[in-house]
């Protein structure tokens, strides 16, 4: 298979990407990792180029994403290697993916969409990422002040979640456009609240999951059609957020199937 050597130059543009503001600039991010590459090409994602380590090159399995890849394929010196990864113990494969298109277009949206208000933690965004499309969440609505989903922690811990999903930045700050689009706006809080085996789910449904030390933001709350608590028997106060997510998107896809069927 043939491969470019990579240059100075590249490795610097390509380093560049793993700041958020040079992301955005090109429209590009990394994507690190065997099976996050293969993800990514399975999910259509375009690929900009692949760059391999040296010590990886000629790696069986590497060489058979690469030829997936049908872009150019660099090869790094150890040097520029270690410019670019950002693992400890990388598989030895980078790729550079275009940022995908955003669909602005609110009827085009799933029935069971996720707004997420301020999740700074980039492994807890990347944990709901992953479960929104696990649970069919397929429409993730992202406020200012959350995690930047095309981090590489992000992308690790959604485990290829979000080649899959459709992102769009959230810069509203009322739910009057949801409720007009026929969602019932369903807000995660600690008071004043229904407990979520009790319940009632619409047909179109927008979670809302809200920052990991302060909840969802006030108005929000007061404008939520419901506001939902995970009832425990222990004694903590509140549950991890990402975890907190998968209860309940669990809940909305299960209690959907049932009260609309």
């Amino acid at each position: 298979m043939k491969t470019i050597q990579l240059s100075n130059e590249q490795a610097k543009r390509f380093v560049k990407l793993k700041q958020k503001k040079y992301r955005q600039k090109e429209g590009r991010y990394l994507i690190e990792g065997l099976r996050l590459v293969q993800a990514a090409i399975d999910a259509g994602q375009s690929l900009h180029a692949l760059v391999l380590s040296e010590s990886f090159y000629q790696d069986e399995k590497a060489m058979r994403v690469a030829a997936l890849g049908a872009c150019p394929i660099y090869l790094a010196s150890d040097k520029h290697w270690k410019q670019l990864s950002d693992t400890v113990h990388g598989q030895g494969i980078i790729a550079i993916a275009a940022m995908p298109v955003e669909n602005t277009q609110p009827h085009s949206w799933a029935d069971r969409i996720l707004l997420l208000d301020r999740v700074q933690d980039p492994g807890n965004l990347g944990t709901i990422l992953r479960t929104a499309e696990a649970f069919g969440f397929q429409d993730v609505l992202l406020a200012k002040g959350c995690a930047d989903p095309f981090d590489g922690k992000t992308l690790r811990a959604s485990m290829g979640g979000v080649f899959t999903l459709r992102l769009h930045p959230w810069s509203s700050d009322s739910l009057a456009d949801l409720k007009a689009k026929g969602y019932q706006c369903v807000a995660s809080a600690l008071q004043n609240s229904e407990d979520l085996p009790a319940a009632k789910m619409s047909r179109r449904v927008a979670l809302i999951i809200g920052n990991e030390a302060n909840g969802v933001r006030e108005n929000w709350l007061a404008e939520a059609d419901l506001r939902v608590l995970i009832p425990m028997a222990g004694q903590v106060e509140s549950l991890n957020a990402g975890i907190a997510a998968g209860i309940l998107m669990y809940a909305v896809q299960e209690k959907q199937k049932i009260e609309l069927s």
